[in-house]
C-alpha cells in the first residue's frame, strides 16, 4: 500500500478536508479504486484530551461507484501552543510522519494502516490512518493481562531486533533523537523539576522515603542514565504503553504514536511498557520472566543479548521512568476526578516497579 504526501496537497486544518482530498487519498493508498469516489464525509472530535502533542478525528464516509473504508482517522497539531511549542522544538511531527513514509515498511512491529502521511516546512502535518476502534485498545486504567504482557514484549523485541545497532542510526537520529541528545538535557530537568513538588503535594502517601530521596536527586543522575541508554542502541517507541495498543482476536498488538519515537537501549521500551501498564499482581516478581521472552525473541531474530546486562539495563530505565510518574503533576489540580486518577495509578505503578526490583540501587550505581 502507498502513502498519500504532499503532492495531494495539505489542508491546513481537519475542517479543510473534504470529499475531493479525500478521494485522492485513499486512491493513492490502494484503499479505493479508480472508479470509486467519496462522496460525503462527516468529520467529528475523537479521543478529545488524550493526546498531548496531537489532536485526532473521526471521518466517516460514503462512496459513489464502489466501496471503501467506513471511517478514517485524522490525526493534525495540537491546537495548545506551549504543547505546540514543545512538539516543534522536538521534532515531534517529523518523527511520526516520517516514521509512517521512512521506517515502517521494514518494520516488523505491526501498525494501523496509513493513507496519507506529509509535513510541510512549517511542520504542520496530518496523518490519515486506519480506524482500529473494531480492535480491544489497551486498558490503561486496569492495566493489561500478563498473556497481553507476553505479546507486547515479543512484539517490540522484534521491532527493536530490526534496527539493533544498525549502522543507519547515526543517519536515523537526525530525526529520531538519541536519548542523550542535548535537547533532552535541556528539557527533561525541567519537565522533572515542574511535576515533582506538585506529585509530593498530591500524592505523597504513594512516595517511600527513598523515593523522596532519589526524587531530589534525580537530575544529577541524568548523564549517567543516558549515557547506559545508549548502550546497545535501537530505534524505539519511546511511549509504549496500553493505550497506545490495540489487541486482536489472535492477541496480537496493533502499536500506534509515534511521535516521540527516538533510538536508545531496547529495554526502554520495555521498563516504559512494565511501569506504566502492568498492576503489581499481574507483574508479580515476574519481570525476570518478561527479560528473558524479550531476549528469547530477539534471539529469534539474530540478536544475542545477556539477560543479565539486560536486566541491569531494566532497572536502570525504570529509575529514570519515574519522570513520568512525576511529569504530568504539574497539571494536577486542573484536571477532572478522572484525570487526577489516571496520574495517580500511573504513579503507584511506576513507584511500585522501582520498588520491587530495587532500581533506584542500579541507577545509584552507575556513578
Amino acid at each position: 500500500m502507498a502513502i498519500a504526501g504532499l503532492e495531494v496537497g495539505l489542508p491546513k486544518t481537519v475542517e479543510d478536508v473534504d470529499a475531493e482530498w479525500m478521494t485522492n487519498v485513499l486512491r493513492t493508498s490502494g484503499a479505493i479504486d479508480s472508479d470509486t469516489t467519496v462522496a460525503s464525509l462527516r468529520t467529528e472530535p475523537f479521543q478529545v484530551g488524550v493526546g498531548l502533542m496531537g489532536q485526532l478525528a473521526r471521518i466517516s464516509l460514503t462512496y459513489h461507484g464502489g466501496d471503501g473504508p467506513a471511517t478514517v482517522i485524522a490525526k493534525t497539531p495540537i491546537g495548545v501552543e506551549a504543547q505546540l511549542a514543545m512538539a516543534h522544538a522536538m521534532n515531534f511531527y517529523a518523527r511520526e510522519v516520517r516514521f509512517y513514509t521512512d521506517l515502517d515498511a521494514d518494520s516488523e512491529l505491526r501498525t494501523a494502516k496509513v493513507h496519507a502521511a506529509m509535513i510541510d516546512e512549517d511542520q504542520h502535518f496530518i496523518i490519515v490512518m486506519e480506524d482500529l476502534s473494531h480492535l480491544r485498545q489497551g486498558d490503561r486504567i486496569n492495566g493489561m493481562s500478563w498473556d497481553e504482557a507476553e505479546s507486547a514484549v515479543r512484539a517490540v523485541a522484534a521491532f527493536h531486533a530490526g534496527w539493533h545497532e544498525s549502522p543507519r542510526l547515526d543517519e536515523l537520529s537526525e530525526t529520531w533523537l538519541r536519548i542523550d541528545n542535548p535537547l533532552y538535557n535541556v528539557v527533561l530537568p525541567q519537565i522533572f523539576a515542574a511535576g515533582w513538588g506538585p506529585c509530593q503535594a498530591n500524592a505523597g502517601d504513594l512516595l517511600s522515603d527513598e523515593v523522596v530521596a532519589f526524587g531530589n536527586e534525580f537530575n544529577d543522575h541524568l548523564a549517567v542514565t543516558q549515557q547506559r541508554l545508549m548502550t546497545s542502541p535501537t530505534i524505539i517507541h519511546a511511549d509504549y504503553r496500553a493505550d497506545n495498543m490495540f489487541i486482536d482476536n489472535d492477541g496480537e498488538i496493533v502499536t500506534v504514536d509515534f511521535q516521540i519515537a527516538g533510538v536508545a537501549n531496547g529495554t526502554y521500551d520495555l521498563a516504559y511498557f512494565v511501569s506504566q501498564s502492568l498492576e503489581p499482581d499481574i507483574r508479580g516478581g515476574r519481570e525476570r520472566e518478561l527479560i528473558q521472552i524479550y531476549c528469547d525473541t530477539l534471539a529469534e531474530h539474530g540478536v544475542t543479548r545477556d539477560p543479565e546486562v539486560v536486566w541491569e539495563d531494566f532497572r536502570v530505565a525504570l529509575a529514570f521512568f519515574l519522570i513520568y510518574g512525576v511529569a504530568s503533576f504539574v497539571e494536577f489540580d486542573n484536571l477532572p476526578g478522572e484525570g487526577q486518577h489516571v496520574l495517580t495509578t500511573l504513579l503507584r505503578r511506576c513507584v511500585s516497579a522501582i520498588e520491587d526490583t530495587d532500581a533506584i540501587a542500579a541507577m545509584r550505581a552507575l556513578a
